[in-house]
């Protein structure tokens, strides 16, 4: 048994994603690249402004990363939840580390999102997002992502082993709704909830850190 982990609920904006790719040992793995600005509100000038950035690389694994791909698109606003844990690899010949959030929940900011499809296609109008601590913030997705992280898209490749908790490889019907739940029978699943769940820690599996 793991103890002693670190928990953390990152809300920022996609800058960069990057293909599925598949670990030596079968496994499906996505990382893409978040960045969670703080900000804070001048009543002088009725603005927000930004303050200090957040970047952290999110890993998504087996079904929670096929879901995840049709969401995790750069200058989307998500709400990640999962365990921070410390990456290390070398770099001309210097060994650097970077922080990595495991995801085990994954949902779109729905507090950015201005109209909403239904599973009928019919459209949902609501209230426009305000420009603010809840709106789009365009400054994170243009943000300079500071050297210190690897190429996310190669970075799953050492990893080794993971224990897939899915049973169901089942894609959701609509971006904006994922559901990881998966079907005893097989049976196309139908989207629940606004947020995806991995149904499992990977860190469960015990796989070595590169």
């Amino acid at each position: 048994m793991i103890v002693n982990r670190t928990h953390a609920t990152v809300r920022g904006r996609v800058i960069a994603s990057y293909p599925i790719n598949n670990t030596a040992g079968g496994d499906a793995v996505l990382n893409f690249r978040l960045a969670a600005n703080e900000r804070q509100f001048d009543p002088a000038t009725n603005t927000w402004n930004d303050k200090d950035t957040f970047y952290v690389t999110v890993s998504c694994w087996d079904g929670l990363a096929r879901r995840a791909a049709a969401v995790a698109l750069r200058g989307q606003m998500v709400v990640a939840m999962g365990t921070l844990v410390s990456r290390n690899y070398e770099k001309e010949g210097q060994r650097r580390s970077y922080t990595e959030l495991r995801a085990q929940h994954l949902a779109v900011d729905l507090a950015s999102v201005e109209t909403v499809r239904n599973y009928n296609g019919s459209r949902a109008e609501g209230s426009e997002a305000p420009q603010g601590e809840s709106g789009a913030n365009a400054s994170e997705g243009s943000a300079e992502d500071p050297v210190g992280a690897p190429d996310a898209s190669t970075s799953a490749a050492t990893e080794q082993t993971h224990t897939s908790p899915m049973t169901s490889d089942a894609a959701p019907a609509t971006p904006t709704a994922l559901s990881t739940e998966a079907q005893d029978s097989g049976a196309s699943e139908r989207p629940q909830y606004a947020a995806a769940s991995a149904g499992g820690d990977p860190m469960d599996s015990g796989e070595t850190p590169f």
